[in-house]
């Protein structure tokens, strides 16, 4: 997601969308692609499900936006996206009981820049020891660590999103960050 993405700007480019304007939608979809791909596949370990589920979750983004739904004043924008996004992948996750954990270098071929080779490399490396180590969490505390990091998002657009108290997100952030330092310690 681009950073310059205000909560504003998002309501704006569904208010343009829900009038029409296609370029609007196409706007959110290529601003929100990468980041909500990364976030699913950091919980199905699938590209095939990842792609399955990204693409439910725009069309049920577009239903919202042309029913006039999507906005309410009560969640932002982002959080809606992601609370969509989690809500799939419970559903799917139901469906199948089970996750097929697949290596996860396949969560770098979304990329938000050019890298280069050595520093793709390197980034790659990062992030698998990263993943490593915040899958030895527990499942709350993965998915606050992943929202807050790698989706930047605030402790209240989390608490949307998982229906916690933002006190409660920021709690579990701070376990999740100590139980982080204690893995690495060990």
């Amino acid at each position: 997601m681009d950073n310059n993405y205000s909560a504003q700007k998002i309501i704006d480019l569904i208010n343009s969308a829900k009038n029409g304007d296609q370029t609007a939608f196409t706007e959110i979809y290529q601003s929100f692609y990468a980041p909500l791909y990364r976030y699913i596949y950091s919980k199905t370990r699938d590209s095939g499900n990842t792609e399955d589920i990204l693409q439910e979750v725009f069309l049920k983004i577009y239903k919202s936006i042309m029913a006039g739904s999507l906005h309410n004043g009560h969640v932002s924008p982002l959080a809606y996206f992601y609370t969509v996004a989690r809500n799939l992948i419970i559903d799917e996750s139901r469906k199948k009981r089970t996750l097929f954990f697949k290596d996860c270098h396949q969560i770098e071929n979304i990329k938000d820049n050019n890298l280069g080779i050595n520093e793709a490399l390197a980034q790659k490396q990062d992030s698998e020891l990263v993943l490593a180590v915040i899958n030895k969490l527990e499942e709350g505390q993965q998915e606050v660590i992943q929202l807050r990091y790698s989706s930047e998002m605030s402790y209240r657009e989390i608490s949307q999103i998982i229906g916690k108290s933002e006190e409660a997100v920021r709690q579990i952030n701070v376990r999740a960050i100590n139980n982080l330092r204690n893995i690495m310690i060990k």
